[in-house]
């Protein structure tokens, strides 16, 4: 049977524009991704013609909806989660389509995060669950939380140190394994950059879940860290560059314990310590060439 004789399928195109506004596409998204007319894609929402299943797949696909739902008399009765709190210090304004953009990708992790749950329910066995010694409230010191992690997690600092330089890009694998050995889920999405997020935390329980980006390896280490600290503060964030403002309300001083949890984790008092003797008193500036050599040595 061949396209001008194929049966046309009974799409509800009120679903074709509920499952398109639900993603906050435009029609203009919709035809670029089929590479149609934009006058198709309104037809087809108006039921003046229908798309055929390819076509219908694809803006499935680009809804990230159930092909099936296109069939339904009424939209499906959806659990519409809450945008986890927005810690993204360095920036003012929100712009709205953005905004959906980045709660789409924490739906994405929260489905990960329950379909991870439901696997290991299947299995028979218990998600694992971040031991109850590991919490850390804003009063903690984070030398001593980036101390017991690094225990708890078997991770020791020799296995950072014996990395070459080269291999520095393999550290932010190292930590992950670490981080999901003491029970958390971490994902990779390469596309939080795009809208100035270096991280987000679920921090529900159990399998409490990190999601970072497609930063250089060095920065990835930094963000993993700074995300684990949410994790311990039980806070679950979106977080971003960080920011040069002053620390006087409650967001920017979980930012600046997750900032200090994250250096006390990747460059421990103690091994600094070895490398470097600590000044009798404050040293007026830190030379460029000391600071590039600690980082190799850390990598």
């Amino acid at each position: 049977m061949n396209a001008a004789t194929a049966p046309q399928l009974p799409y509800n195109g009120r679903l074709l524009r509920w499952a398109r506004e639900w993603r906050g596409k435009t029609v203009e998204d919709a035809a670029k991704r089929l590479q149609t007319s934009v006058e198709n894609i309104i037809a087809w929402e108006e039921e003046e013609g229908t798309p055929t299943v390819r076509q219908a797949r694809m803006l499935a696909e680009l809804y990230e909806r159930n092909f099936l739902e296109f069939f339904l008399g009424d939209p499906p009765d959806l659990h519409e989660h809450e945008l986890v709190p927005d810690y993204r210090l360095h920036r003012d304004a929100r712009d709205p389509r953005e905004e959906k953009e980045i709660w789409h990708i924490q739906r994405w992790a929260e489905t990960q995060r329950l379909n991870a749950i439901d696997l290991f329910d299947m299995l028979g066995d218990d998600p694992p669950a971040i031991p109850d010694s590991l919490q850390a409230t804003l009063e903690s010191n984070p030398e001593r939380v980036a101390a017991a992690v690094r225990k708890e997690a078997h991770f020791r600092i020799r296995q950072q140190l014996e990395l070459t330089w080269s291999d520095r890009r393999l550290l932010p694998k190292l930590m992950r394994d670490a981080f999901e050995g003491l029970g958390a889920l971490v994902l990779r999405r390469t596309d939080l950059g795009n809208y100035g997020v270096r991280g987000i935390t679920l921090a529900e329980s159990p399998l409490p879940t990190i999601v970072f980006g497609n930063e250089a390896p060095t920065a990835q280490s930094f963000t993993l860290a700074h995300e684990f600290g949410h994790i311990l503060l039980r806070q679950s964030a979106i977080s971003g560059p960080p920011s040069a403002k002053d620390d006087s309300t409650y967001e920017r001083a979980v930012e600046r314990w997750c900032d200090q949890f994250a250096g006390a984790f990747l460059v421990p008092a103690d091994s600094i310590a070895e490398r470097w003797a600590k000044p009798n008193e404050p040293m007026p500036q830190i030379g460029d060439g000391t600071l590039a050599n600690l980082a190799k040595v850390y990598r």
